[in-house]
């Protein structure tokens, strides 16, 4: 598989924020300002989707980190940045609830089929009100 093919599940974080933050983001100091339980939701999260990346998408370490550590690292920081957003609708819970989903997903034509404990709820902003993802695709 070419590594762009890995693109569609593998950009799952810009998915993510694009249709859970609903608005502009509050920029996270390098400790992130989460707390103890929204850290380890994040590691479980990053930890669970890369763990599918050799069953699923074997060249999407080309794409998301390099390896496995810089992918949990990766998608770790993608996810601290979306739960610093503003009016975010996604919660610690719901990146939980999405790192055990993926325990069990299926491997899709892109990498691991994106669960249905993963479909990120809105945000608080009202519809089609920007919701500026800079800090995420950086």
């Amino acid at each position: 598989m070419r590594p762009r093919e890995c693109w569609p599940a593998l950009g799952f974080a810009v998915i993510v924020a694009a249709m859970g933050c609903g608005g502009a983001e509050k920029a996270p100091d390098d400790s992130g300002g989460l707390s103890t339980s929204e850290q380890q939701a994040c590691v479980a999260y990053a930890e669970a989707f890369c763990s599918r990346i050799p069953e699923c998408a074997p060249a999407g370490y080309d794409v998301v980190g390099g390896d496995q550590p810089g992918c949990v690292f990766q998608k770790s920081r993608e996810c601290e940045l979306v739960l610093s957003a503003a009016d975010t609708g996604i919660s610690a819970q719901w990146y939980q609830g999405c790192a055990t989903a993926y325990a069990t997903a299926l491997c899709s034509l892109n990498g691991p089929a994106l669960p249905r404990a993963c479909k990120p709820p809105p945000g608080k902003r009202a519809g089609k009100e920007p919701c500026n993802l800079t800090p995420v695709l950086t």
